[in-house]
């Protein structure tokens, strides 16, 4: 499901102690990113405090809603204890001065693609590697039809996605997401650039151009700068950080979005980094005119997938660790109960689309982060 990479975007946050808030204002608010559609409806928080009262036999918690930019500084609302509950990027909570503060009480959870339903790892980096295979299932599906040519009809677009890309089983939730390396050029550049990703090769490699998002962006930046890390390994070509390589490599880097593949200043760019499926949110039409989106200007040249990154937990809901352990269940379970009685039309507008309650957020959330970042 889009989940505009304010999956990462989502300003930091801490949470004061509900009990206290609480207790001198009766009001339980929430700092929350604003919908795409900016519609600031809050019945569904409203819903989730009134099953909050309802387990725990209250009647006097009323609700308060704040809707942020993408970029907005939410923590000085937070620290003065305007708001009391938080959402948070897995990136986000996993710094060390916010694990100390906050305990993550829910997952959210989003629509599973129908091409990565294993939450698959790096191994070696071959064409065997599951994250090379994951890759090229993806591109297979991805150009059926050029970008340009998909309809609404054959490919499901429902105002948010083209449902042709997503699960449509029985369990069609997932709680991660991944970014994947694009890259693009005629078979003699492209299979360059494969021969040094096979050689393990960084100066090579890197010199064919990288478009990067911004530094914050899970899918985009730090999930390829840990995937590098791991596989660009060598003694005296070995990779560490883009911040380090940009030191004496700043001209072979860039930043854009990666639907612009290809196009002005990204031409001399062949190493583009996108999340894994954006393609599938991603809408061909604008004001009645094709996009050309995810394209190339020449027709000898092409886009390939050559590898998906490690995948990462979407965001998580947070609260002070000094609310007591029966208010964090009861929370948790309000999101729930409001959720599966369909009165979330907030999550759909953002990109979540269910809650799952954690219950050991060191094996659910910690774990799952370090394992991605370790030795990095």
């Amino acid at each position: 499901m889009k989940f505009k990479k304010f999956l990462l975007f989502v300003p930091v946050t801490f949470a004061l102690p509900l009990t206290a808030i609480s207790c001198q204002k009766n009001e339980m608010s929430f700092a929350v990113t604003t919908p795409w559609d900016q519609n600031f409806d809050t019945s569904f928080f409203e819903k989730v405090v009134q099953e909050y009262n309802l387990i725990l036999k209250k009647d006097n918690i009323k609700t308060k809603v704040y809707f942020e930019g993408e970029k907005n500084d939410i923590v000085s609302k937070i620290l003065k204890g305007t708001s009391d509950v938080a959402f948070l990027t897995a990136s986000q909570f996993n710094h060390e001065s916010n694990k100390n503060e906050v305990i993550p009480i829910l997952q959210t959870l989003t629509r599973r693609f129908n091409f990565d339903n294993t939450f698959t790892t790096y191994k070696d980096g071959s064409l065997n590697d599951p994250l090379r295979k994951l890759a090229k299932e993806a591109q297979t599906l991805f150009e059926e039809k050029p970008f340009a040519e998909w309809d609404d009809k054959s490919y499901g677009w429902n105002g948010s996605i083209y449902e042709k890309f997503y699960d449509s089983g029985p369990n069609p939730l997932t709680d991660y997401y991944r970014g994947v390396v694009m890259i693009w050029g005629n078979d003699s550049t492209r299979n360059a650039i494969k021969k040094a990703w096979d050689d393990k090769d960084w100066n090579s490699f890197r010199n064919f151009g990288i478009v990067t998002n911004e530094i914050t962006s899970s899918s985009k930046y730090l999930l390829e700068e840990a995937l590098f890390a791991k596989h660009f390994n060598k003694e005296n070509n070995k990779f560490t950080s883009f911040a380090l390589d940009k030191q004496n490599h700043s001209d072979k880097y860039i930043q854009n979005k990666a639907r612009n593949i290809s196009k002005g200043a990204l031409e001399n760019y062949h190493i583009v980094f996108d999340e894994l499926g954006a393609f599938a949110y991603t809408h061909n039409i604008k004001k009645g005119q094709k996009l050309d989106y995810y394209s190339t200007c020449k027709k000898e040249d092409k886009i390939e997938f050559l590898t998906a990154t490690e995948p990462i937990k979407y965001n998580i809901i947070a609260v002070s660790k000094q609310m007591s352990e029966r208010e964090r269940k009861a929370l948790a379970q309000a999101f729930v109960n409001a959720w599966k009685n369909g009165d979330d039309n907030y999550g759909p507008r953002v990109g979540y689309n269910g809650y799952k309650i954690i219950n050991d957020y060191k094996a659910e959330v910690i774990d799952p982060f370090e394992n991605i970042f370790k030795g990095k």
